[in-house]
């Protein structure tokens, strides 16, 4: 690689910048840079008010920036000013179990959930607004899953709800986008929704008991238990390649962690994955 020529770089040092790697799409640069959209509060403030800032007078005025601050005067919320996107936002962080054979020694109790085959989501609330996300932050999200999630997390009494419970705090819904047409999904069930399994706020995942209360208040689903006991248990049920707990699907396997949170020495929670072709 040319730009690399002569640099005397460390193994796993990031070298977007001299690659001069971006996103592809030139609003999510936009969005996700330190300072934000300066435009997106004029935005939100617009969408709120369609009808009337459809009219000529007012996108007359929303074409100057003394006019978009006037209206703002008039019509802005504090919710219309985004914060600056959140450091914490990390996609799933599940190790596979033939890259940590030594859990297998632990004494300790976990508790196994359903691995759902489907594609990652992440809703979050920035303390203003929801904002939808893949397992990466500018995944493409299939167009009828995408209408479920707003069905689930948008318009303004789903806001009021995050606003109810969460106020001005940064959180994370992390599940699974899953049913026809998504992955192997169609034996899970005919349509897509979403279903949750972990909870982050201001940076803290959420134990399993909280993550099922922030899931009644939105009517979700909780990926479902399916034993809790030694991790050799997960993995035997695993090989026995069961039905899935959710309609006729086979099961894709677990996500196991221990019953009550450990974390490794680099500071990241203890958490595998044991999936069914692993053991094929």
């Amino acid at each position: 690689i040319p730009e690399l020529n002569g640099k005397n770089l460390e193994i796993g040092e990031d070298v977007t910048d001299l690659l001069g790697v971006t996103y592809s799409v030139e609003e999510d640069n936009i969005r996700k840079s330190k300072n934000g959209d300066p435009n997106a509060k004029y935005n939100s403030m617009a969408a709120r008010h369609k009808d009337l800032f459809k009219k000529k007078s007012f996108r007359w005025l929303m074409r100057r920036t003394w006019g978009r601050k006037f209206l703002f005067f008039l019509f802005g919320r504090k919710k219309d000013k985004p914060k600056a996107f959140p450091d914490w936002i990390i996609k799933t962080d599940e190790t596979r179990i033939e890259n940590a054979p030594f859990y297998l020694e632990s004494n300790e109790t976990w508790i196994k959930t359903e691995k759902i085959d489907g594609t990652n989501i992440r809703i979050l609330w920035d303390g203003h607004k929801v904002q939808y996300f893949g397992r990466t932050n500018n995944a493409q999200i299939p167009s009828q899953l995408m209408n479920r999630l707003i069905e689930l997390f948008g318009g303004e009494t789903n806001e009021e709800i995050f606003e109810q419970h969460f106020g001005g705090m940064q959180v994370m819904l992390i599940g699974e986008g899953y049913g026809a047409k998504i992955q192997n999904g169609g034996a899970y069930r005919e349509d897509n929704d979403f279903i949750l399994f972990d909870v982050i706020i201001s940076g803290y995942y959420q134990p399993r008991d909280n993550v099922k209360k922030i899931a009644g208040y939105f009517g979700l689903d909780v990926v479902p238990t399916v034993m809790i006991g030694k991790l050799q248990d997960g993995i035997d049920w695993v090989k026995s390649k069961p039905k899935s707990l959710i309609g006729t699907a086979d099961s894709e396997g677990l996500v196991a962690r221990p019953l009550v949170e450990l974390k490794d020495r680099a500071g990241k929670r203890v958490i595998v994955k044991i999936k069914v072709r692993d053991f094929e």
